[in-house]
């Protein structure tokens, strides 16, 4: 099962609809027949029933929503933190209604909103490291923990100053929020953001 739930406009609040993530409307059946509440408390009907518009976005049969969050948020450290690369990941990973919040004191801070806004967002973040990370230290080594509509990652932030053997670290933790598939909320929560800001703006830095 997808999602279940009533709907909040009708007078009988046990009036709704379950979604099932399968081909086989025989299963459902089974499933409807074996629920204890299906004749004493609840007339239920199975239709068969195809996603026209948003397919891509619901979890295939056998696909958990946990796997498909993490998979997604996988995507955005790799092929946009990681490699840069924009179209492989932005279109499928971000809603049309995000908001990014960073740090305000950052170069790249504040509250970035819609995919214009997460554009910016990229766009300030890459601008801002580019010139203090290898492609090697692009790597932030996510760890991710999901449920079906929100994760939490762990990850490191690296950077190396110009004419610095040393490659400073600085852990980090964000947290997303879902919603039809895709990104709706991330928030930024660096442990020291007053160091990662002193180190980008420190003088000689490209």
């Amino acid at each position: 099962m997808l999602l279940a739930g009533s709907f909040t406009d009708l007078d009988n609040t046990l009036d709704g609809f379950a979604l099932f993530a399968t081909p086989d409307k025989d299963e459902v059946q089974r499933l409807v027949d074996a629920d204890p509440a299906v004749g004493p408390m609840l007339n239920v009907t199975v239709h068969s029933w195809t996603a026209l518009v948003g397919a891509e976005r619901l979890p295939r049969p056998g696909e958990p929503g946990r796997e498909k969050v993490e998979q997604t948020i996988h995507r955005l450290f790799v092929a946009g933190v990681t490699a840069r690369d924009p179209k492989a990941y932005f279109d499928r990973t971000y809603h049309p209604s995000v908001t990014i919040h960073e740090a305000p004191s950052l170069p790249y801070g504040g509250d970035y909103h819609g995919l214009e806004g997460a554009a910016e967002h990229a766009l300030a973040f890459t601008r801002t490291w580019d010139g203090l990370q290898s492609a090697e230290q692009r790597n932030m080594t996510p760890r991710i923990v999901a449920t079906d509509s929100e994760a939490f990652v762990i990850w490191t932030l690296r950077g190396q100053r110009p004419n610095d053997a040393a490659v400073t670290e600085f852990p980090a933790l964000s947290h997303y929020q879902f919603q039809e598939g895709r990104v709706i909320e991330s928030r930024m929560y660096l442990f020291d953001s007053a160091a990662v800001n002193t180190f980008v703006r420190k003088p000689g830095n490209q």
